[in-house]
């Protein structure tokens, strides 16, 4: 596994690096995990949601996640993350409970979930019609 951590951690680097802001997720071919590396751009920033979701379309079990408002799935975190699962699914779950101070996920159904945003706790930014989580250069 060392070699392909090492392999995808580059990729991501050289994938996100000053260009897109989000997630590089891939599925382990020993051991059939899911890994997602979340890495910020030169700025400090990352959209890691909308590729987390995507990543529960090679999944057998079917999700649903709903983000209320809408806009909260290009939220904005200003931190690195690695996650590693065995499904899409443990992975935005794991995450979404990591970002909890910003976000709250209600489980609707077996296999839907709602995200919607934590107002209760203050780490969750608006600026610009934007949301960021975790950037402590936002006020």
């Amino acid at each position: 596994h060392g070699t392909f951590l090492a392999e995808l951690r580059a990729w991501a680097i050289a994938g996100l690096a000053g260009a897109a802001l989000g997630v590089a997720v891939a599925r382990c071919a020993a051991g059939n995990d899911v890994i997602a590396v979340i890495d910020v751009n030169d700025d400090g920033f990352a959209q890691p949601m909308a590729g987390l979701v995507a990543a529960l379309e090679d999944d057998v079990q079917r999700t649903e996640v709903q983000f209320d408002p809408p806009s909260l799935e290009d939220l904005f975190v200003c931190e690195y993350d690695y996650l590693r699962g065995p499904t899409g699914r443990d992975i935005l779950l794991e995450y979404l409970s990591k970002v909890s101070l910003c976000v709250s996920t209600s489980r609707m159904g077996e296999d839907k979930f709602v995200v919607r945003a934590n107002t209760q706790t203050g780490g969750l930014k608006q600026s610009a019609g934007q949301y960021f989580c975790k950037c402590p250069m936002i006020q």
